[in-house]
Parts: structure tokens; sequence; C-alpha cells
């Protein structure tokens, strides 16, 4: 008689699950594992409103946004500056590219070295998450959770 082991192995930005042995079992685990993942998962949990387009103070610029939310990481600029452009092209999930963030960044005085770098840490923080490209380019949105930080961040 032969022993067949099942695996399943998720991972989800720098958690890792992985069940191992008979069938039933991991049938079982990865079951309660859906359960949970439904009941943790961005659509299941109350957010803060998103800000408006009136939130922007009138004519708020990228870099007034910026200033007003206080980033103190490069990631975190990505995602203020994702937001800003949700919020001024009335769009949620409004995607952008490394080439956008390169000229938002612009716009200040310290710029990553890596832009890169930047927007897949964004990712495997959960901020952020791939989207279909954009002009030939790969491009990202925020997630619930990179909203609900950037909301959650100063307003004054």
């Amino acid at each position: 008689m032969t022993d067949n082991t099942y695996r399943i192995k998720l991972k989800i930005g720098e958690k890792e699950f992985e069940v191992e042995g008979d069938k039933d079992f991991v049938e079982e685990k990865y079951k309660e594992l859906m359960e949970l993942l439904i009941d943790i998962s961005p659509s299941n949990q109350e957010e803060k409103p998103l800000e408006s387009k009136s939130e922007l103070r009138g004519t708020e610029t990228l870099v007034e946004f910026v200033k007003r939310k206080n980033p103190k990481s490069y990631n975190e600029y990505a995602i203020v500056i994702a937001r800003y452009y949700e919020i001024e092209y009335e769009k949620e999930g409004y995607s952008i590219t490394k080439t956008d963030l390169e000229e938002a960044f612009k716009n200040f005085r310290d710029k990553p070295r890596n832009y890169t770098d930047v927007l897949n840490q964004c990712v495997r923080n959960g901020w952020m998450r791939e989207a279909e490209e954009k002009l030939g380019l790969k491009s990202f949105n925020l997630t619930g959770t990179g909203a609900s930080i950037v909301n959650n961040m100063p307003k004054e």
C-alpha cells in the first residue's frame, strides 16, 4: 500500500502557511484557512470612508496633499501618491507605474534609488497590488489596506 502525502502551501506577502498530511487532514485545514481568509478579507472589514475629491481642499496639489499626510518612508510616499491620484481622477483602483512614481517624486527633494523596489515592497506589505499593464508598463494600485493607511494619516 502506498502512503500518499498531500501538501498545500500558501504565501501572502511575508506570511506563509503550509499543511502536509493525509488527504482528509489537508482538506480540513484548507477549508479552515479559506473561511479565515474570507472573514479577514478587506471587503468584509469596515473601513473609514474614503476621502472624496472635496477633501483635497479645493485645488490642493500633490505636494500639498503629501505634506499634509506626512509620510515617513518611501513606501508611505508611494501609497500617498497613489491615493492622491485615485482622488484626483475620482477612480478607486487607479493604477500607477514606476514612471508615474518617478514623475511625482520630482516634486520632492529626497528620492528613492530604486522605484521598482519601493512598489514591490508596497506589494509585499499588502498596501498595493499589481494591476493591468498601463502603456506597456507594469502598474500597481492600492489595496483596501493601503487606502486605509493613507486615510488614517493626519488630515492637518
